[in-house]
């Protein structure tokens, strides 16, 4: 697999999941042994969505013992529809990370100030991978609670079409079901860190476009031909001293701003960062139309998921299914944070308007403040993520999330309680 420059680890955890391309300078081999992959992988899937759907049909509902059942089923349909929306859209994602590569910028180039994208591209990898990891451990907590208390029960609440209890039927419907539950995991994990990881990576390059801004005055002095120990002695002074006492300690720089290379200089790198600016709003608005119904289903199936999950909890009547449910209960909780504090920290970083005023901006031209102006009143506008049609992810949406949750969780044990009063 070609090594990308940004966003390799998700993409590696999506060719994993089979819901990436593989390349097409693969040898024969790779090809044939990744189709057999996607097979299995997909046969694991279907048969786990069957025998979930075929367990509730043949069983009499009960709210309290097939909470668990309703709540796998959740979360496969939503898996399901995650699939639908990513083939239905798998040319525009992959666009979206080729575009990715071949446009963003790597680094600052104002001289004044050295940001890269390094850290953003080791977050991001390291998210992708920790998470889809602790997704497959979480996914066998239950069974291994299981084991380690005696008990020999399936990893999976499913139907089976012959006894499964007899051996070998056993061992071998044990180990598929594991193998059912790690590439569940591994999909789930890997859908996950899409959206959070193209958050950390243009959060860093809205930093190095804010970097940019913030510089392009002195980014033209050193163009310009003063020297960098100076500029940097200016823009020391500069957030300390007053008018007079630059004026005076810093002609050479005043000289300057009377000449008309050194305007051409600082409205070209000022066009540039404009550039960059309206490329970054170009981005943030094709990952919104190409997330928008995905993150609506993740998000969704995430909340009825955590509500039947803190339900089952707190009637759950063995010790091994209750530390299980409240693994489940806090991963889903850290993913519903998650993806509400990306979009949180997207909204933040695209806020460039401080970084402007921060310039010494009024001893330039009128022209450049013109543009200056402008540039503010687009900053000014927020830049966020939307989950469908209905609401923007947020700090503030999470709390809602989690107040409504509680809420809900609350109605349904109380009105199990009232069943049971009347029984």
């Amino acid at each position: 697999m070609a090594r990308l420059k940004y966003l390799n680890g998700p993409v590696f955890m999506l060719k994993l999941s089979v819901l990436y391309p593989i390349d097409k300078e693969n040898t024969m081999l790779k090809k044939i042994l990744y189709y057999v992959w996607s097979f299995l992988y997909i046969l694991s899937f279907v048969t786990v969505m069957i025998q979930c759907v075929v367990y509730v049909y043949l069983t009499p509902f009960n709210l309290i013992e097939e909470a668990m059942i309703i709540m796998n089923i959740v979360f496969h349909a939503s898996l399901f529809i995650n699939f639908f929306l990513f083939f239905y859209n798998s040319t525009r994602l992959v666009k979206l990370f080729t575009d990715i590569n071949n446009s963003f910028v790597y680094e600052t180039d104002n001289d004044m100030e050295l940001l890269t994208m390094q850290q953003a591209l080791q977050m991001s990898d390291k998210m992708a991978y920790f998470w889809t990891i602790n997704l497959v451990f979480v996914s066998l907590a239950p069974t291994l609670m299981a084991l380690a208390s005696g008990k020999m029960v399936m990893p999976l609440p499913a139907w089976f079409p012959y006894d499964y209890k007899k051996s070998p039927q056993f061992e071998i419907s044990f180990f598929w079901q594991l193998y059912c539950g790690v590439n569940l995991a591994i999909i789930y994990g890997a859908t996950d860190m899409i959206y959070p990881c193209i958050t950390v990576v243009m959060g860093q390059q809205f930093k190095i476009l804010a970097s940019n801004f913030q510089n392009n005055f002195y980014k033209a002095l050193l163009k310009f031909g003063v020297s960098k120990k100076v500029v940097v002695e200016f823009s020391l002074s500069y957030r300390n001293g007053n008018l007079l006492e630059l004026l005076e300690h810093y002609s050479e720089i005043f000289a300057a701003l009377n000449e008309k290379k050194f305007r051409e200089i600082n409205i070209n790198y000022m066009k540039k960062n404009i550039k960059h600016h309206r490329t970054l709003l170009r981005f943030c608005d094709e990952v919104t139309r190409t997330m928008r119904m995905f993150l609506m289903v993740k998000v969704g199936g995430q909340f009825f998921n955590i509500i039947f999950a803190a339900f089952s909890l707190i009637t759950a009547g063995n010790e091994a299914m209750f530390l299980g449910l409240c693994t489940y209960v806090c991963c889903g909780s850290c993913e519903m944070l998650l993806y509400n504090y990306s979009g949180e920290i997207w909204t933040q970083k695209a806020d460039l308007l401080w970084n402007l005023y921060d310039s010494p901006w009024y001893l330039c031209d009128l022209t450049y403040q013109k543009m200056l102006r402008l540039v503010q009143m687009r900053t000014n506008q927020t830049v966020c993520t939307k989950a469908g049609y209905y609401f923007s992810l947020s700090a503030r949406t999470f709390l809602t999330f989690m107040r409504t949750i509680f809420s809900y969780v609350t109605i349904l044990n109380e009105l199990t309680h009232r069943e049971k009063d009347n029984d």
